[in-house]
């Protein structure tokens, strides 16, 4: 399943994850902020983030219910 979350997307997971990480370990430098805004502006992320997941998963479904004939995918039979 590669390729299911674009580059630009992963960018912003790597950029939750690390502050998701100062919030739990470095929990003093928090800026209220700066977390009050991405609560306020950020927050579609998440349901970007689901849907390509979603989409992910039912193109798997869509496959493993309607398999290839063994000809389409190039077999001999």
């Amino acid at each position: 399943a590669a390729g299911i979350i674009p580059s630009s997307t992963k960018e912003t997971l790597k950029m939750m994850k690390g502050f998701r990480n100062i919030l739990v370990h470095e929990y003093s430098r928090v800026n209220d902020k700066i977390v009050y805004e991405a609560l306020r502006n950020r927050l579609d992320d998440f349901k970007v983030f689901k849907q390509l997941i979603l989409q992910a998963i039912t193109q798997v479904v869509y496959e493993v219910k309607s398999p290839l004939p063994p000809f389409a995918k190039g077999g001999t039979e």
